[in-house]
């Protein structure tokens, strides 16, 4: 986890709002009209953002992936400047866009040094995540791009009915062994495997992880754990066509997120500034490298070494041919009903029929 406890979490935000992070192990919190509306708007924000870069890959089936990221930061932070533009409320960007393709599981937000493309054939997974007064949304697809063999549209239709069962678990009472099982099973009818260290998350406002953890692989050394009433998912469904257990990648690491908890008198000029960035524009979100300019490489690195940020991985499958598919929503869960807070982007292929995520009421 990113907090310890032990420690201070009171973060200063940019607006001079003082913050409590220590509530990460409290239950619930009652939300009302307001509070859900402001989760309605954020999600409008990542909805958009991801249905601009999925149009824009299908039309542009050459795209830089570090293009791609861009495009769908620059969107969210687009619509999310229409609300609350007076400066009252604080709202962001709560993940940055990564896109991913191929071998590539998760946490991949290349800058511009990178040279990798989409290419005909591949499955295009993209994740993204806004915030509005600290009201998270998470969101992610997986699409097509141009022809495609049956294997690709497989797994992007195993990952749909995933989510599909792994939604219509989600109410008080469940445990999280029981989800993890009916996520395998959906995977394995056809033939995939969830992916390995991949979690849905409880999230608070302002807090984006809470402590309890949902793997979508079960693993008996897991502790169990019960759903409960009034609690925010954000659920992260990843599957494989390969093992499902990633390793952590050459590739230069891209995603970042600040440890509130730590403190530290930077010695390097190119730290202090890259940290001063972070505390301005990224206190208690993660964020891109991307995001801090092109000299941040090397300010970043006495950051991490000191453990005021702490260093996303990129993961991957050791198979080059694995091919990966993810689907990623946020959810509320309540006595009597679980409801979709987010939005959704368009069917990624025709043979693909996307789950219904409605408003799922149980007895």
């Amino acid at each position: 986890l990113i907090f310890n406890m032990a420690a201070t979490t009171t973060v200063q935000l940019f607006s001079g709002k003082a913050i409590d992070m220590s509530d990460i192990a409290a239950p619930g919190e009652f939300l009302d009209g307001e509070k859900i509306m402001k989760y309605k708007m954020a999600a409008s924000c990542v909805s958009k953002a991801l249905q601009t870069v999925c149009e824009f890959a299908e039309n542009n089936e050459n795209s830089l992936l570090h293009e791609l990221c861009s495009l769908g930061d620059d969107t969210m932070r687009i619509e999310l400047a229409k609300i609350f533009n007076k400066g009252q409320v604080e709202k962001g960007i709560a993940y940055p866009t990564c896109v991913f393709t191929k071998n590539i599981v998760e946490n991949y937000s290349p800058g511009p040094e990178r040279t990798e493309r989409l290419q005909i054939g591949d499955i295009m997974n993209i994740t993204m995540g806004a915030h509005v007064d600290g009201y998270i949304i998470m969101g992610g697809t997986s699409i097509a791009i141009g022809t495609t063999t049956d294997r690709e549209i497989n797994v992007l239709q195993a990952v749909r009915e995933a989510a599909q069962v792994c939604f219509s678990h989600l109410h008080p009472g469940k445990k999280s062994t029981e989800i993890a099982k009916a996520i395998a099973e959906a995977a394995s009818a056809r033939g995939c495997q969830p992916v390995a260290e991949i979690k849905c998350r409880n999230m608070k406002r302002f807090i984006n992880s809470g402590r309890k953890e949902i793997h979508i692989r079960p693993n008996e050394a897991i502790p169990d754990f019960e759903i409960e009433d009034s609690e925010v998912y954000d659920v992260n469904i990843i599957l494989s066509t390969d093992s499902g257990l990633p390793v952590v990648s050459e590739l230069p690491i891209s995603v970042f997120q600040r440890d509130v908890t730590q403190s530290f008198q930077l010695r390097m000029k190119a730290a202090r500034a890259v940290f001063s960035e972070i505390l301005k524009n990224h206190p208690t979100m993660p964020f891109a490298l991307r995001q801090l300019g092109p000299k941040s490489r090397l300010g970043i690195t006495e950051c991490v070494s000191r453990d005021l940020v702490v260093p996303f991985p990129t993961k991957i499958e050791k198979n080059l041919d694995a091919r990966v598919a993810c689907f990623r929503f946020t959810v509320l869960v309540r006595a009597g009903k679980t409801s979709v807070l987010s939005e959704f982007s368009p069917t990624p292929h025709s043979n693909i029929s996307e789950p219904v995520l409605q408003n799922y009421s149980w007895d």
